[in-house]
């Protein structure tokens, strides 16, 4: 009876760990997306914002 519910115990905690980990993976993922996608709207910025002071230039 002990043993068993020890035994449940362990093994709820374990699918837990397990979701937990597989949750934080999925907000790293989610995380280095839109890091990445705010990196290229950085760059398309920069380049539009050269492209303004090389027009404001000629």
């Amino acid at each position: 009876e002990l043993r068993e519910k020890i035994k449940l115990e362990r093994q709820t905690k374990e699918q837990n760990e397990t979701l937990y980990r597989k949750e934080i993976s999925l907000r790293d993922n989610k995380i280095e997306e839109l890091t990445q996608q705010l990196t290229v709207q950085n760059d398309r910025a920069q380049v539009d914002q050269e492209e303004i002071r090389n027009l404001r230039e000629k």
